[in-house]
């Protein structure tokens, strides 16, 4: 079976200096660059690159970040929401990810909570069902 997901300590990242964000110096190679690569300065890598390969997916092009920040359920930037706890429903995608669009809006207007049951009700979501066990204490 999977052991436990690293930590973001454990992945190497500490707490910005503003403590919400997590960081770290480049370790990724690749990072696809997000909107037009000649202007963009956002890149999006997959913290599990290297296994891509070997489950026959392709790896990011090379990438040229500055800096990483985790965006992860670990993390005040991952997605609080999923398609369900016990059986993945295709047909919530759709609201899970309008739900997640509007808890990142609040959250980079400054939020310090985000009340995410109301935002799964109000896009037709159990908060049992479809808000992850790991953001349930938190709300």
């Amino acid at each position: 079976g999977k052991g436990r997901p690293k930590n973001p300590t454990e992945l190497n990242f500490e707490l910005s200096d503003g403590g919400k964000l997590w960081v770290r110096r480049p370790l990724l190679k690749g990072g696809a660059p997000v909107g037009d690569a000649a202007w963009s300065c956002l890149e999006v890598g997959n913290l599990d690159e290297k296994k891509l390969g070997g489950k026959g997916k392709e790896r990011p092009p090379l990438g040229d970040a500055t800096v990483e920040v985790l965006v992860n359920r670990q993390s005040v930037l991952g997605n609080p929401f999923n398609l369900g706890k016990k059986v993945k429903l295709e047909s919530q995608r759709d609201p899970v990810i309008k739900a997640y669009s509007e808890f990142l809006e609040v959250v980079m207007a400054g939020a310090d909570q985000v009340d995410i049951f109301a935002l799964a009700r109000r896009h037709g979501l159990s908060p049992v069902e479809n808000c992850g066990k790991d953001w349930r204490g938190t709300n």
